[in-house]
């Protein structure tokens, strides 16, 4: 029984379709009406909860989290906050029953969204929507999307176990399993970040933005080149780097800065690559673009709109894509 478990989830952990498929399609009241008529019951992409107060008590925080870790161990999964279920006499399955609403659902898909990242370890990749039949009402279904893990095992922090889904039933990971998928990383994962806290502006007028990189993974990532170029720079006056080789006159047309990192990078220990240092002219929008390579990687790219108005810095928008 535990081999065939072990190979259910090894399976289960490289598809992201069915998940992934599943949160797209429910987008509304009526596509959720369709889906009780036709006597749909939870399975192993579909958890359904209908809490009966619009709060994540001790309670069901201990329950969400070991949700969480099975969902991301297992190939991803949806909670569907806010639909009730009956359990079938014969399959013994719970079967959705019926829509109730949750109250102030902005408000509790804030506290859903802010409690995840607190329950588990590594940090997940997740995301939610609300289902209203109004746009302005205050009550509706909360849809959250928990994707599947593409690095080491998720942990519920609270007690430590690791958990699995088979179908609708959540199960400790058994050991087997576990030490697979520690081992079974086989490329870093690193990411380029901006930190508004650690973004200042020196007494010559130029906005310091230290660029670091953070790795994801459990394999350590050797032979490290960043490159960071800017677009839309029409605004800016002067563009400098401390750390960075200017490349931009073998790449015309850009402004672009390039280190190689002698260090090895390992989970948990980021570092700053460099420093760009930008200083305005006048109001604009320039966008920031870091791209990340390493042996054993696939490149990635991260992108940044960063807002200058009124002698104050925000990142407006960010994005990041794989290179090839």
């Amino acid at each position: 029984m535990r081999k065939e478990i072990e190979k259910k989830i090894m399976n289960l952990a490289s598809e992201n379709g069915s998940s992934d498929d599943l949160f797209n399609l429910i987008n509304s009241i009526s596509y959720i009406k369709k889906m009780i008529k036709n006597g749909d019951a939870e399975n192993q992409y579909l958890e359904c909860k209908s809490p009966q107060h619009p709060r994540l008590y001790t309670s069901l925080k201990s329950e969400l989290a070991q949700i969480v870790s099975s969902f991301c161990n297992s190939g991803g999964g949806i909670i569907l906050w806010g639909i009730s279920t009956t359990k079938h006499q014969h399959s013994r399955r719970d079967i959705l029953n019926s829509i109730e609403p949750i109250g102030y659902v902005n408000e509790f898909a804030k506290e859903v969204n802010s409690t995840i990242p607190t329950l588990v370890t590594p940090e997940v990749n997740f995301q939610s929507k609300t289902i209203k039949k109004k746009p302005d009402s205050q009550d509706g279904l909360l849809v959250t999307y928990i994707k599947p893990t593409k690095n080491d095992p998720v942990q519920v922090i609270n007690d430590g176990k690791f958990y699995i889904r088979i179908n609708e039933e959540i199960k400790i990971m058994p050991y087997e399993v576990i030490k697979r998928m520690f081992s079974g990383e086989d490329s870093p994962d690193l990411v380029a970040l901006l930190d508004e806290k650690r973004i200042k502006k020196n007494d010559q007028g130029f906005w310091i933005l230290p660029v670091i990189i953070s790795n994801k993974s459990s394999k350590a990532a050797k032979d490290v080149t960043v490159a960071v170029s800017l677009e839309k720079r029409s605004g800016c006056a002067e563009i400098i780097s401390s750390g960075f080789r200017d490349s931009s006159d073998i790449n015309p047309g850009k402004k672009i800065f390039i280190i190689d990192l002698s260090k090895v990078i390992h989970r948990g220990m980021n570092i700053i690559a460099g420093d760009i240092k930008i200083k305005i002219r006048q109001k604009g929008k320039p966008i920031l673009s870091i791209t990340v390579y390493s042996a054993d990687m696939r490149p990635r790219a991260y992108s940044y709109t960063i807002d200058f108005a009124n002698n104050k810095f925000s990142i407006k928008d960010a994005d990041s894509f794989f290179l090839y």
